[in-house]
């Protein structure tokens, strides 16, 4: 599991750093000339080279576990270093890309990074494990409920960068600012979006969670937390739509008791939730865009907003995923099956009416990952069955 995962995630790397494989050719100058020219580096090319290597760093130091904590370091070190290494020097003999030793360096420190982080969680897992066991319920499913709200989390903090400067904590409370004084007016459909998206997340988090831990106090706090945290992270605004939706969302949350129908009203508000947020038109923006049919193509353009649109797209399907398995199918196998189609082709269909919305950008890539989403929380319980059965072994 962990050779194949490394696998596909190195495939993604290389199929992000040479896309779109046209124009290849002698450049006008050495590749090794290109690699070794001092460019401008900018802190989000930076962030992003370190970001996007960290998780192969991570799952190399997994399948090289077995040498050693310090050699499974240094071979996960420089497995990325090299591949690092070799997607640059092929940059050089592509026009529309640029290769640089600034971006060899900082996707060396991502991969040292993630196998470093991936030591230091090894040696904490038994009291990650106990703390986990404290706070949710045993069995795979409500592991995957706690997963859900993290992705939502981790898509509201990208690129997890703090910073204490005033001029960043000022851009993060701006927006709020703002419309409070009238420069800028209070967007409801923003607000609605916030509201059904946590609205549905207290729902799932309430149910992961043990009985002793559902309190909507706590649950409240995180998701206020969250929202808060956002001020002091580079590129991420705390808005008054936010806090507004969440309000509303964990006011009604508080008047939901039955789970069976908490359940139905989580899974309409993510539908809600999803339909609004595609669909409402950008501020300013009065054209229209034509539909991509090119899968990632306007996410791999080294831009840190591909991985945040990618983080805000799968976690409303990992969610829809979590709360199917949770109402028990008879057919769990044709419900996981079908659901692939559905979800494809009504992401599919909210893309391509954002063709007529202005400020939109409808594309193909997006029901793709809606339809991959969907279909890990079914992969996550049938693996997590095999390991609790001793059949299976990570």
């Amino acid at each position: 599991m962990n050779r194949a995962l490394l696998i596909g995630y190195t495939a993604l790397l290389v199929y992000g750093s040479l896309f779109p494989f046209v124009g290849w050719g002698t450049p006008d100058v050495s590749p090794w000339q290109q690699f070794l020219s001092p460019g401008r580096v900018s802190r989000a090319d930076l962030v992003l080279n370190v970001l996007i290597y960290l998780p192969l760093g991570w799952l190399a130091a997994r399948v090289f576990a077995g040498a050693g904590h310090v050699r499974a370091v240094l071979l996960a070190t420089l497995t990325g270093s090299l591949l690092s290494f070799g997607v640059e020097y092929l940059q050089a003999l592509l026009p529309m890309r640029v290769s640089s030793f600034h971006d060899w360096g900082w996707n060396t420190l991502g991969t040292f990074s993630g196998a470093v982080v991936h030591r230091q969680l090894a040696s904490l897992g038994p009291w990650i494990q106990r703390t986990a066991k404290l706070l949710v319920d045993d069995g795979p499913v409500p592991r995957l409920g706690v997963a859900v709200v993290g992705v939502w989390a981790a898509g509201q903090l990208f690129p997890f960068v703090p910073s204490p400067d005033i001029g960043n904590l000022r851009a993060g409370l701006r927006p709020v600012w703002r419309v409070l004084r009238g420069s800028a007016s209070f967007e409801p459909s923003r607000a609605l979006s916030y509201a059904f998206t946590i609205l549905s997340l207290s729902i799932i988090l309430s149910a992961a969670l043990r009985p002793e831990h559902r309190r909507r106090l706590f649950v409240s706090a995180f998701f206020f937390c969250v929202l808060l945290a956002k001020v002091p992270f580079v590129r991420q605004q705390l808005s008054l739509e936010a806090l507004v939706g969440a309000g509303l969302a964990l006011l009604v949350v508080g008047f939901l008791r039955e789970s069976e129908r908490a359940s139905t009203v989580a899974f309409a508000a993510i539908a809600g939730a999803i339909v609004v947020d595609q669909l409402r038109p950008v501020g300013g923006a009065s054209g229209l865009s034509a539909f991509n049919w090119i899968p990632f193509r306007s996410h791999l353009v080294n831009d840190l907003t591909g991985i945040e649109d990618v983080l805000d797209t799968v976690w409303p399907f990992l969610a829809f995923g979590f709360l199917a398995i949770r109402a028990q199918p008879s057919r769990p196998e044709r419900v996981a099956v079908a659901g692939i189609g559905v979800v494809f082709l009504s992401v599919l269909l909210l893309e391509w009416l954002q063709t007529f919305v202005p400020g939109r950008s409808p594309d193909v890539t997006d029901a793709i990952i809606a339809a991959a989403a969907w279909t890990i929380p079914w992969v996550h319980l049938r693996v997590g069955r095999l390991i609790e059965s001793g059949t299976f072994s990570l």
